[in-house]
Parts: C-alpha cells; structure tokens; sequence
C-alpha cells in the first residue's frame, strides 16, 4: 500500500489504497485527483511494479 500509480506516460494518477478481490481478478483501487479501479493483470493494465521506488506503472488513460 502506498504505492504511486503512473502511466506509461509518467503522469501520475494517485496512490494504491488497497485491493480488492474479485472472482476474474484481483483490482487495485488508487485514490489521487479521482478514485481509479484498475484490473491487477500483469502484462495488460500493469506493466511494472517496483517495489524499491514502491511504483506501480500501468497501462490506463488518466481520463478513465
């Protein structure tokens, strides 16, 4: 938790507030200017989770 979420773009959408579990998979919830629910899919929506810089950076429009 506490994670900052990013674009591909370096524009930077908010924190990781928690999870949350689900029956497809398992959704990230990211509280910043909105709160965001992105799929926790690696290699689809997450493409790089850092956790010395506690980074998360993902594939997701800021305007969604």
């Amino acid at each position: 938790l506490g994670f900052t979420v990013v674009t591909q773009a370096g524009i930077e959408l908010g924190k990781l507030d928690h999870w949350l579990a689900t029956g497809a998979n398992d959704v990230i919830v990211v509280k910043g200017e909105k709160e965001r629910l992105i799929p926790f899919v690696m290699q689809r929506f997450i493409l790089e989770v850092d956790t010395a810089a506690k980074r998360i950076t993902v594939d997701w429009d800021p305007e969604f």
